[in-house]
């Protein structure tokens, strides 16, 4: 980071000051042609060559003037810019300097931590190590033991699959036989439930009939007590009327009798004959 004006001042392209120098020296011995030009030979000059030859030098001494101004605000300007570029340059040394070192310090305490970090990594490590290798082992006896309890399972279940066919193979044979007692049952019962239908229509019928013949003796036990009921009304009302019959033919023999034994009587005691009327009524 340490850098030297000498190798930075390359970079900064001032102006030369000897192409300067020549310039001004040109400038200065340039008038001079003029002149010897403008200058006869015998040296006999007028008035008015005398008067361009002033006015064409005021100029060149104008020009010489404003170069020599320029010149100086250039060399003050380049003088400027050199002790700013060398202060700078000093800036930014020390700040590389401070900062080279405080890198370096901070590098430094990075390293420290990375270091420590890196040893608490290992311990880890090692003791993660450790712990899966028990572990490991553990599992692999598991494992072994797992193995062979299936293993045991296995020819547990062999075994048993071997007696569970041989059972399979008797049960079998015996649904085998039990199929075809089967369909003789179902033929059986077939020829049975055909019978039961015939005897169930039977029964239905049998049963029709008697509630016919129970509903014909009930409407003639009904008929039989409404023609005894009649027969008897009929009865009593024949009694009836052969006795009022009777009664009738009593009274007017009464009243035959009577007769010439009312005329002598007043009419007003014939009022009670007329009153036993009701009576044979009820």
């Amino acid at each position: 980071m340490s850098l030297d004006v000498v190798s930075v001042a390359p970079l900064y392209q001032g102006p030369d000051f000897h192409r300067i120098r020549l310039m001004t020296t040109e400038a200065t011995k340039k008038p001079a042609s003029p002149l010897k030009s403008f200058v006869p030979s015998k040296t006999k000059l007028t008035t008015i060559e005398t008067k361009r030859i002033m006015s064409v030098l005021d100029e060149a001494i104008r020009k010489v003037e404003k170069e020599n101004f320029v010149i100086q605000e250039l060399k003050n300007h380049l003088y400027q810019v050199l002790k700013f570029s060398e202060n700078s340059l000093l800036r930014t040394k020390q700040e590389a300097e401070k900062q080279q070192k405080a890198d370096f310090r901070a590098s430094q305490a990075r390293m420290a931590k990375i270091q420590q970090e890196i040893l608490t990594l290992r311990t880890q490590y090692h003791n993660l190590v450790t712990e899966n290798r028990e572990q490991e082992q553990t599992l692999r006896k598991k494992k072994y033991k797992v193995e062979t309890e299936i293993e045991n399972w296995i020819q547990k279940y062999d075994m048993e699959m071997s007696e569970k066919q041989m059972e399979y193979e008797e049960l079998e044979v015996i649904h085998k036989e039990e199929k075809v007692q089967l369909e003789e049952l179902k033929q059986k019962h077939d020829v049975l439930v055909e019978e039961f239908s015939q005897i169930r229509t039977e029964r239905e019928i049998n049963s029709k009939k008697r509630m016919e013949a129970e509903e014909q003796l009930v409407r003639m036990v009904r008929a039989a007590t409404l023609i005894q009921a009649m027969w008897k009304g009929y009865l009593v009302r024949s009694m009836l009327r052969s006795k009022k019959k009777k009664r009738s033919k009593g009274k007017a023999k009464d009243k035959a009798k009577e007769k010439p034994k009312g005329k002598e009587k007043p009419k007003g005691k014939e009022k009670p004959k007329g009153k036993e009327k009701p009576k044979g009524k009820k």
